[in-house]
């Protein structure tokens, strides 16, 4: 099977790779000179386990639907505006990481630190947030409308004008400190 990242856009490949042969994985993984995946096509990679240190990578624009990212590390990494939508962060470390204007749609949050991380304006619907860790985040103008926030700690956070109706388990959630300025809120779910 034959691995390629092509342009989101344009369709033009960019890379292409046997991916029996890793070298792929290797070069995002080792990321050694800080590459510049924007606008590529990602969609369904694998880039799970622990050992991942994928610091200040450019993701912007990208489209990383349906990918496995969990327990890697995305720190300062940049996800403007990128499809992940039903993408694996589980037990991810997202410390800073920007993900404003993305496509976050049925996205795996549990137990992932997103500490500092930017959400702004970012759809977060049918989110799971369980057990995450997303303290003095800024979810403000997000969607977080039908979102499992069960255990999730967002101390601090700023969540004004964020769209939180319907949520799931707000009430096991702890919201110390966070800024509601003109949130939407109404029903909870509890499942």
């Amino acid at each position: 099977m034959n691995i390629r990242i092509k342009h989101r856009f344009s369709g033009e490949v960019l890379i292409s790779l046997n991916d029996y042969d890793g070298e792929i994985k290797d070069m995002i993984e080792n990321n050694k000179y800080r590459y510049n995946f924007s606008y590529t096509d990602l969609s369904y990679i694998d880039l799970s386990g622990g050992g991942i240190d994928l610091y200040k990578i450019n993701l912007s624009y990208a489209d990383l639907s349906h990918a496995n990212l969990s327990y890697a590390c995305f720190t300062h990494a940049d996800f403007s505006h990128t499809d992940l939508s039903h993408a694996n962060f589980e037990g991810a470390d997202l410390f800073r990481t920007n993900f404003s204007n993305a496509e976050l749609f049925h996205t795996n949050f549990s137990n992932a630190n997103l500490s500092y991380a930017d959400l702004f304006h970012a759809n977060l619907s049918h989110a799971n947030f369980e057990g995450a860790y997303p303290i003095w985040a800024n979810f403000s103008n997000a969607d977080l409308s039908h979102a499992n926030l069960s255990k999730a700690d967002f101390s601090y956070s700023d969540m004004s004008h964020a769209n939180l109706k319907e949520v799931i388990n707000r009430k096991h959630a702890n919201f110390e400190g966070v800024k509601f300025k003109k949130s939407i809120k109404n029903e909870e779910k509890n499942k």
